[in-house]
């Protein structure tokens, strides 16, 4: 006997090709594809005979208000968020927010565009009621709460009396995050604080995540949910020359170590001058200036490519699988995509034990790992691999059944649709949640 079909809103923010095509954009604008893994998780729903998906997300440069349309059996709605006057008035916003020096102005400027911001939620939220009115779901779903522009729209929905779940993809009240970044923008932690504290259930991928949400809110149900990460093309179909021995694959910041990695590199220099690595990457004028002052310091400027940003996926897969070994010194990190994606590419990983990052090993060593900041044990790490080519091929074995068997579409979809079950029966009958679908922090 057929189970009976979950109809599920996910609240959103993603763009890719397929979606820009059925999108009434402007032409003189440059898109970008963003948040793959809401393409990874749609893609594997497509066909779901358990699941009917209703998608509502803002997106850049609409020439329209609203759209609407059907694509492979998801049902979307779209609205424009950005208007060409609201992005003006954010960015004067932003603009006084960096020049004024006194803290009560700056607190002031905050108070008038979290003001703004809210007359701006208002026209988006009404929508996003209009469409919950509509589809009637049996679960409502936000995929991120610290984004102002689509999160901030599911406050106020608990009054259809529909479950209401969270997927926390990152936390930008993070006070890690904060030091490191320098975020300041309190609009965004005010509304990205006030969901985590106000709603029932929460999908979590990593223990910090898992620990910053309880915090604020003891008394919720936290569910586990490593998501969906996928490649787009089979390395062992594809013949690619080795030419470099490491590849850094991540936004180039401060926060993804790329300074550890070029320390690192520079002591292996001393006993490997031949060795090279790649970095891809989007990265700033100025701290690409900084790195490849780092790297002329060293005596590793001609060891080191920086291949800037790739934004077709399958280009910047075939540029990874130039390079032997995968390593990514993130120091803040829930879990990387990054690393995973590498894993599936069939590349040996080295990393930090950052964050989540240890649930790569959750079932034995699959990557190679040291605390977060050991600069020495990451450059031994690196070692290893590039020196024992036997021990780097069946690391690079293990990590990429691992990731198949943990991060592949299908074990994730039918975790998904459990969990969708399990959240409405203990929302509407107090029906316990499966042990094995929640997050204890030892994921």
């Amino acid at each position: 006997m057929q189970k009976n079909i979950v109809k599920v809103l996910l609240i959103c923010h993603f763009s890719n090709p397929e979606i820009r095509a059925k999108l009434e954009l402007k032409q003189d604008r440059k898109y970008h594809d963003f948040a793959v893994w809401i393409t990874n998780r749609l893609a594997a729903y497509a066909g779901c005979d358990e699941l009917e998906m209703h998608i509502v997300a803002p997106h850049k440069g609409m020439t329209k208000r609203t759209q609407e349309f059907e694509l492979d059996g998801i049902n979307y709605y779209f609205y424009n968020a950005w208007t060409d006057l609201g992005k003006f008035i954010d960015k004067g916003f932003n603009v006084l927010i960096s020049k004024v020096k006194f803290r009560i102005l700056v607190s002031i400027i905050h108070f008038l565009k979290s003001i703004y911001w809210s007359i701006a939620f208002c026209r988006q939220k009404n929508y996003v009621k209009a469409v919950v009115r509509l589809v009637k779901p049996d679960i409502i779903h936000l995929n991120g709460a610290e984004n102002p522009y689509y999160s901030a729209t599911v406050l106020g929905l608990e009054e259809y009396n529909f479950p209401i779940c969270i997927t926390i993809q990152g936390i930008v009240g993070d006070p890690v995050v904060l030091k490191a970044s320098d975020f300041n923008d309190m609009s965004r932690i005010k509304i990205e604080h006030r969901i985590q504290s106000s709603y029932q259930y929460y999908i979590v991928g990593s223990p910090e995540h898992y620990k910053l949400v309880k915090q604020v809110n003891l008394c919720a149900n936290y569910l586990f949910s490593p998501g969906i990460r996928t490649i787009n093309i089979d390395p062992l179909a594809v013949n690619v020359q080795k030419e470099f021995d490491f590849v850094f694959m991540a936004r180039v910041t401060p926060i993804k170590g790329i300074e550890h990695l070029l320390k690192a590199l520079s002591t292996i220099h001393k006993e490997s001058p031949e060795v090279s690595l790649l970095v891809l990457g989007p990265v700033s004028k100025s701290y690409l200036a900084h790195l490849k002052g780092i790297c002329e310091d060293h005596g590793i400027g001609n060891n080191v490519v920086f291949g800037g940003h790739i934004p077709r996926r399958e280009d910047l897969f075939m540029k990874v699988l130039r390079a032997r070994i995968f390593v990514l010194p993130t120091t803040i990190e829930g879990l990387a995509t990054s690393a995973v994606e590498a894993m599936l590419l069939g590349l040996p990983v080295v990393t930090y034990a950052t964050g989540g990052m240890p649930f790569l090993n959750s079932d034995g060593e699959n990557v190679l790992m040291c605390e977060t900041g050991n600069i020495e044990g990451l450059t031994n790490n690196m070692m290893r691999l590039l020196t024992d080519k036997e021990f780097a091929q069946k690391l690079a074995h293990r990590g990429q059944e691992f990731a198949k068997r943990t991060f592949g579409a299908e074990a994730n979809v039918n975790r998904n649709i459990r969990q969708y079950r399990a959240i409405i029966e203990h929302y509407h009958h107090g029906t316990p949640i499966p042990d094995d679908l929640m997050y204890t922090g030892a994921q």
